[in-house]
């Protein structure tokens, strides 16, 4: 399935949580969420989450990104939206074939710096899933404990 040695993308989990790692209560954000750190650091490039995840975010929210919504529900399509593609893909191993192969040849055409990273965006299973295909976290924890029923894994 997943060759890091061919890995082109840098990849990190990117989550806001509570004290006790909460990241979420009945499909919502149950703090305020940090959107201007998520928006600085995910800007211009690739953004993968849950399909639940993706179902509780306005349509207009990650513009100017690459969105990869993993769900073995919906059915497999790339929609256009005004504010950009969005690519449903039903399983890892189709999605990791999708955006492993694509890098090497954005690289040969356009230079290494035209690479995107790809930020994991969750939700709770798909942080536990991707755990071994990150290269680092980026993870703001707001004080206290809220009501929560997700955990960020």
């Amino acid at each position: 399935m997943f060759d890091r040695e061919q890995n082109f993308l840098d990849t990190y989990h990117i989550v806001a949580t509570d004290s006790a790692g909460g990241i979420g209560k009945d499909g919502e954000i149950p703090f305020d969420s940090d959107t201007g750190f998520f928006e600085e650091q995910t800007k211009g490039n690739w953004v993968l989450m849950g399909r639940k995840t993706w179902e509780s975010l306005p349509v207009d929210a990650l513009s100017g990104r690459r969105l990869f919504v993993l769900s073995n529900t919906h059915p497999e399509e790339r929609v256009v939206f005004q504010n950009g593609a969005t690519t449903f893909i039903q399983s890892w191993d189709r999605l990791l074939d999708y955006i492993y192969k694509i890098p090497p040849l954005v690289a040969e055409l356009k230079g290494p710096s035209h690479i995107p990273d790809l930020y994991i965006a969750g939700g709770e299973e798909i942080y536990r899933q991707s755990m071994d295909l990150v290269d680092g976290i980026w993870w703001t924890q707001f004080e206290g404990n809220y009501t929560i029923d997700r955990k960020s894994g």
